[in-house]
């Protein structure tokens, strides 16, 4: 949910993209667990994934821990993965990425989703002293997404992601009996 580190990140990915040809790989501070590859020793060192994000973020959180403790994480623009499970929030290319999340009909992966992501976000923006700039990009993503659900006569979904988001924030990343795997 943070927005302006999202945009930043991703305008950064987009110009270093340009910059080279498709088989080049970009340095990221996090990235997808689809195609990750790394050493015994990193795994030795940094220990595994947060098991208390069950599903969703958990590779953002890994991959972001493995830069910060100084390993390298690279995004190779020109590699295909087929992600077996396919994408679960939808592929009309007239929505926006939260208006998809929004029409997906998989509750249990949007609420994981949301809840893991922001309990990232918050966490990352304690350490990073950007706890002001967080909470007003939080207000306005969700000011749009209140919108959109509106528009698009998703309120469910948008209560569930509020609920989900309210979770990540609180850092209660138990499993409820309502929303097991």
């Amino acid at each position: 949910m943070d927005l302006f580190h999202r945009l930043s990140t991703a305008k950064s990915i987009a110009s270093s993209t340009s910059e080279h040809d498709a088989g080049s790989p970009i340095e990221v501070p996090y990235g997808p667990y689809g195609g990750l590859l790394l050493s015994a020793e990193s795994i030795s060192e940094i220990g595994f994934p947060d098991e208390e994000l069950t599903l969703y973020e958990d590779d953002t959180e890994y991959t972001a821990r493995l830069s910060a403790n100084g390993h390298r994480v690279f995004l190779c623009p020109g590699s295909t993965i087929e992600d077996i499970d396919g994408k679960w929030s939808g592929s009309d290319s007239a929505l926006t990425g939260p208006q998809k999340m929004l029409a997906a009909q998989d509750s249990t992966r949007r609420y994981y989703a949301v809840r893991n992501r922001v309990r990232f976000d918050t966490v990352r923006a304690l350490k990073e002293g950007r706890q002001v700039r967080y909470r007003v990009n939080r207000l306005i993503y969700m000011a749009y997404l209140l919108g959109s659900a509106t528009r698009m006569g998703r309120l469910s979904a948008y209560r569930e992601v509020r609920l989900a988001a309210k979770h990540g924030l609180r850092g209660q990343l138990d499993l409820g009996p309502e929303l097991a795997l």
